[in-house]
């Protein structure tokens, strides 16, 4: 239980503002199981913005055009 606690309590403090349960049984109804999750938009604002990192690079190519050592280096630096 104290792990549990714990859990919530580093996810509260890591920017967590709600959190959803899943809990499971086994077959042989012996072992509970509860599976954590925190999608992105219950997260507080802050660090929405910092788990979501820079937006991807906008690369305009034609289909036909080849790759130029410019946006090679553009890919490799915001990869």
């Amino acid at each position: 239980m104290y792990a549990f606690l714990t859990l919530l309590n580093n996810l509260y403090m890591d920017g967590a503002d709600f959190v959803d349960l899943h809990g499971e049984i086994d077959a042989d109804g012996t072992q509970d199981n509860v599976t954590v999750s925190v999608p992105l938009n219950y997260m507080s604002e802050d660090n929405q913005r910092e788990a979501s990192g820079p937006p991807p690079p906008n690369i305009e190519e034609e289909e036909d055009t080849p790759l130029t050592e410019e946006v090679i280096k553009k890919l490799i630096n915001n990869a």
